[in-house]
């Protein structure tokens, strides 16, 4: 009960019965949709970042408390403002401060095919990078 916002009831779950409007999504307000964010490439994939937001990207060279910079920015919006790149915008970029380097949760390879007494194992964990965003800029 200690998590729920003040002025919401936990009430007993019932499967047919929708959730009501004002669910703690809605009691957030309009201004939770006007956070700047932006989109960003790094390792091969795409994030969509905020300011103050921590992820995980694919492991960089660069040290703990260590300032690093995304130049490779795709898309930066607030609200109803939204630039989009072609295929990335001139001057922006997004920095970050390195937090902590990891290692992922372990994946199992296997390779079988049945009566052939083919059977490959193998185990892989992959390295990240901890990363919080401290500014976001469009240029």
């Amino acid at each position: 009960m200690a998590n729920l916002l003040p002025g919401l009831k936990k009430t007993p779950f019932d499967p047919g019965r929708r959730p009501p409007v004002e669910c703690a999504a809605f009691r957030l307000g309009p201004f939770r949709w006007k956070t700047m964010y932006a989109v960003i490439a790094t390792g091969g994939k795409q994030y969509r970042v905020t300011k103050d937001g921590v992820l995980r990207v694919q492991r960089l060279d660069a040290e703990p408390g260590s300032t690093v910079e995304f130049a490779e920015v795709l898309l930066v919006g607030e609200g109803s403002d939204v630039r989009i790149g072609t295929p990335t915008l001139k001057g922006g970029k997004v920095l970050a401060t390195v937090v902590s380097h990891g290692k992922g949760a372990k994946v199992s390879v296997v390779k079988f095919k049945r009566r052939a007494h083919y059977l490959r194992q193998k185990n892989h964990r992959q390295l990240f990078t901890e990363v919080k965003i401290t500014d976001i800029s469009a240029g």
